[in-house]
């Protein structure tokens, strides 16, 4: 269930502004994806990557792919009020049903703290529940 899309790695020139999609064919990518490397282009900030799970699968892609087969709305959301460490949530159809913490890597990419499949685990005992 992997959609990785190029592999902008971690080194300094790309945290220094070198753009990690220079030889990749936008058109292969998903429009969402598309959409905020351009939205993070005019803006001026570092190249846009993908959340991913600590696997590397892309975590819309997989969120995509189990909506469209499940029929289901899928979200990762934080409440963020101030100093708050709480987790991510993982709801489905609006319900709590897991929890992921989520960091950033060098390159400023979020990474979960679990998987891709653990993630679908989650989702496919929510909704047998």
């Amino acid at each position: 269930m992997s959609n990785n899309g190029p592999d902008p790695g971690n080194d300094r020139s790309e945290r220094d502004g070198d753009d990690p999609y220079e030889d990749t064919n936008m058109d292969d990518l998903p429009q969402w994806w598309r959409r905020n490397i351009d939205t993070f282009r005019k803006h001026g900030m570092r190249p846009y990557r993908p959340p991913v799970f600590n696997n590397g699968d892309s975590l819309p892609s997989v969120v995509n792919s189990l909506e469209q087969e499940l029929g289901r709305s899928i979200t990762v959301s934080k409440h963020v009020t101030e100093g708050s460490n709480d987790s991510w949530k993982i709801s489905v159809d609006g319900e709590v049903v897991g929890s992921a913490i989520r960091t950033r890597d060098d390159s400023g990419q979020s990474v979960y703290s679990i998987d891709s499949d653990e993630f679908e685990s989650i989702i496919r005992q929510a909704i047998e529940e």
